[in-house]
């Protein structure tokens, strides 16, 4: 892959915090997705549905509302999760 203009070199799974054995949810995801974030840590997985093994959620929303609504969801449900 060539580098874009300012592109800083680390990988975006890095920066979207994704880490070694990380589990992701990814809502809406467009096509692509996985290709994007290459390479990924070791032992990261993709899951379907929320659980209380998921770390991380990408929402992608087409509009404000949709985005609004998931994010009031997802931000609930997780935590509950993390709360001790």
């Amino acid at each position: 892959m060539s580098r874009a203009a300012g592109y800083s070199g680390t990988p975006l799974a890095q920066k979207l915090g994704i880490k070694e054995g990380t589990t992701v949810l990814a809502v809406s995801a467009p096509d692509g997705y996985l290709q994007l974030l290459e390479p990924l840590p070791p032992a990261v997985q993709f899951v379907d549905r929320l659980s209380k093994a998921t770390d991380v959620v990408h929402v992608f929303a087409i509009n404000r509302s949709e985005l609004k609504k998931s994010l009031a969801m997802f931000r609930r449900r997780l935590k509950r999760k993390h709360d001790p």
